[in-house]
């Protein structure tokens, strides 16, 4: 139960912070997400979370991002965290959701748009639906690279749905040093990957769904990948494929202490990133048609 009261202790102090948390109706039920607004100029920021874990995640660096962003919007994907599980769990369905929910949320203007890991896949698939409501693009280890069916068999087996002692190793993996109470959460991460949820989810991938070469070079908007020296979940070549397919002038960042999740290694170095790359290449950006 430890891991369900760090939520429920983590979302007590967004909302004590002033961060809002709110709902949207979805065709797959309601989707939570958390809104704060922010004191700076930059445009909002949204936030898109990996598989099996939640916005909550989230809050340090949300709290770090407000001061220089006007807003920032964290949502847990459909089925995980406060979001409801949908009928039909699928990444498309998934992805559908969560689109249904942010695009009230922008109207008719343009956010900054953060992925990690499968959230980074879902960020690639909104730039690429919705380019003229995304004023750049930051992606964190994203999913998305081509695998074959062995490898991605061989990917899906570090995911903990089996027992306690492997979340011990997938947490291992996922920061960049795992800090010292992981023990004590692995049971509950064990729980939540062995949910029939996760289940569904993985089985809706297939070897054949990527993001093309010409997918990721066509992206006009200002992009950033920032793919953390210790991360040990994502196989290393993809760090390669998006490296060699995003657009020239994209900017490359391989940070030396950030895992998997740098959200939750060092936020607020990550926040200084993200900040940056907003000053610098997303504030001034030249936007698409509307979307």
């Amino acid at each position: 139960m430890l891991i369900e009261l760090t939520e429920k202790l983590g979302r007590r102090w967004l909302n004590n912070r002033g961060i809002q948390s709110r709902w949207a109706q979805t065709s797959g039920g309601r989707i939570h997400f958390f809104d704060a607004p922010g004191h700076g100029e930059l445009p909002p920021v949204v936030l898109f979370h990996g598989i099996s874990t939640t916005a909550t995640s989230f809050g340090f660096l949300m709290e770090a991002l407000r001061r220089d962003f006007s807003r920032v919007l964290a949502f847990d994907t459909p089925g995980h965290g406060l979001s409801e599980v949908p009928r039909f769990a699928t990444l498309d369905t998934l992805y559908e959701h969560l689109t249904q929910a942010l695009k009230p949320e922008l109207g008719t203007g343009a956010a900054v748009i953060f992925g990690n890991s499968l959230g980074g896949a879902f960020a690639v698939k909104w730039a690429l639906e919705h380019p003229g409501l995304t004023r750049g693009l930051i992606l964190v280890s994203p999913a998305g690279a081509p695998m074959s069916p062995s490898e991605m068999a061989n990917f899906f087996k570090i995911f903990p749905r089996h027992s306690p002692a492997q979340a011990r190793e997938f947490l291992r993996r996922l920061y960049h040093r795992a800090p010292w109470y992981t023990p004590l959460i692995a049971p509950g991460v064990h729980r939540l990957f062995a949910r029939p949820l996760i289940t569904d989810i993985l089985e809706s991938a297939k070897p054949d769904r990527h993001f093309t070469p010409e997918e990721l070079g066509s992206f006009t908007m200002p992009v950033m990948l920032i793919w953390g020296r210790s991360d040990r979940v994502m196989p290393p070549n993809h760090a390669g494929y998006f490296k060699r397919h995003l657009p020239e002038g994209s900017v490359i960042e391989e940070p030396e202490g950030f895992g998997h999740c740098p959200h939750l290694d060092n936020p607020l170095r990550l926040a200084r990133l993200i900040t940056i790359f907003a000053r610098e290449r997303a504030l001034n950006a030249t936007q698409g048609n509307r979307s």
